[in-house]
């Protein structure tokens, strides 16, 4: 991910998130945070980096059954490859998932995926599990109302992001299952932004509008192919929800390696916490944002700040760290050294 990394504005804020990660690390007892993460059953360890993968191979899965679905199969191994790398892209341009979507849309015309299907897998894939993320957010606020006591501001705050997240769901599943709102959202948008880009300082943004045409024709295309198809999409649904439960399990397992087990209110609570910073940070994988976040949340329930921290640090590592090294493997055969991925769209003029 050589490419990705010469980016200085990449570059500055990993440095941020490590000054970040470095800061939360000084609240606790760093001889303390040794001993816990030193003495942790390597046997839980093993599971909590199982679970871990597993997580990601049900990613993989249900862009695999999507293109069934859509009668473009490709082997497994191609669609966790793409699956693992689209995840490691957005975990290190993190941009409300954007960077992820273009990565998969970009490696799937690599496998020759027809044009009027990419976009359409890409936004399916990333709606399911999205989705899924917006509701433990709901859960986690639900819950939070047990253990933390809200002043009027946090609560206004968190009533906010609750509707903006329900209203993107909204909007998104309207996009998906209703053509015209689809084509009305498309018309309006691309001449909004066509006026946004007049200036001089954003005309670099500006879209070739024939090529915009004929991509979301494409779009178009697709997605009324998968409404079409929508009774064969369980699958997807169910590997989704999967991929999930994966998720919460890996972050237990850390906890229980370190031998503190949480009840399942509480991991609800700090999950959410994890979603909502890796969906709206912009510091690459939400580096030392989302340890203090969780670690913070954590111990404001009640439980160990170091107990938290080391549980989190190790759930970090098995669920970022490790897949992010593996797909490293992957990275030479979609993104030769010369090709750089905005280009590939080629919506910008």
């Amino acid at each position: 991910m050589k490419a990705i990394l010469k980016r200085k504005r990449v570059i500055i804020s990993l440095l941020v998130g490590l000054v970040l990660l470095v800061l939360v690390v000084s609240f606790a007892d760093i001889h303390q945070l040794e001993n816990i993460l030193s003495e942790a059953n390597i046997v839980w360890l093993a599971l909590c980096v199982g679970a871990s993968l597993a997580s990601y191979c049900c990613i993989a899965a249900v862009m695999y059954y999507i293109l069934i679905v859509l009668k473009e199969k490709l082997p497994f191994k191609d669609v966790f490859e793409i699956a693992l790398l689209s995840c490691s892209v957005n975990y290190l341009v993190a941009f409300a998932g954007l960077s992820g979507l273009a990565a998969k849309i970009y490696m799937l015309a690599k496998e020759n995926v027809l044009p009027s299907k990419t976009l359409s897998v890409s936004i399916l894939h990333g709606f399911l599990t999205n989705t899924i993320a917006v509701l433990f957010v709901f859960l986690g606020f639900y819950y939070s109302f047990s253990y933390v006591k809200m002043s009027a501001y946090e609560l206004q705050f968190g009533i906010l992001v609750l509707i903006i997240a329900f209203l993107l769901t909204w909007v998104t599943i309207k996009i998906m299952l209703d053509r015209k709102f689809r084509q009305s959202f498309y018309r309006i948008g691309s001449k909004l932004w066509e006026k946004a880009t007049q200036f001089r300082l954003t005309r670099r943004w500006r879209l070739d509008r024939e090529k915009a045409d004929e991509f979301f024709a494409s779009f178009d295309q697709g997605m009324q192919m998968l409404v079409e198809n929508v009774r064969n999409l369980w699958k997807p649904c169910l590997y989704a929800a999967l991929d999930w439960g994966l998720m919460i399990l890996c972050l237990e397992l850390s906890f229980v390696a370190v031998g503190y087990p949480l009840s399942f209110k509480i991991l609800i609570i700090g999950f959410s916490v994890n979603i909502f910073t890796s969906l709206f940070s912009v510091v690459p994988a939400s580096l030392g944002i989302m340890e203090g976040a969780m670690a913070g949340s954590f111990a404001l329930m009640g439980v160990s700040y170091e107990n938290a921290l080391a549980a989190v640090i190790i759930y970090r590592i098995a669920y970022y760290l490790i897949p992010m090294i593996i797909s490293v493997f992957f990275y030479y055969r979609f993104f030769p050294r010369e090709e750089k991925l905005e280009s590939e769209s080629g919506l910008v003029d």
